[in-house]
């Protein structure tokens, strides 16, 4: 019973920091120059700076790449999560 709370601690642990960063990187972090999400930044700078003639492709392979994988791993965080507490224990007799 105690490694169940501990595990518990740990994803409720986890969760905070991923939304905790989520919100840092949201309000706090800005573009130099061009203020915060600036389409006009985007629109001059995915060329030069990552190479790619697609601006949507630019954009999610290397200004999002890192935001992507960690959404995909906070999702396989919460489900198993969620699959871990929501199984019954076994008695044991």
């Amino acid at each position: 019973m105690r490694t169940r709370d501990t595990i518990k601690g740990l994803m409720i642990l986890a969760a905070i920091g991923f939304v905790g960063n989520g919100l840092f990187e949201a309000f706090v972090l800005d573009v130099p120059e061009y203020g915060r999400f600036s389409m006009d930044y985007y629109v001059q700078n995915t060329l030069p700076e990552t190479g790619s003639q697609n601006l949507v492709t630019g954009i999610y392979l290397s200004y999002r790449l890192f935001d992507s994988l960690f959404e995909a791993a906070t999702l396989f965080v919460v489900t198993a999560g969620i699959l871990f507490m929501g199984r019954k224990d076994e008695e044991i007799r």
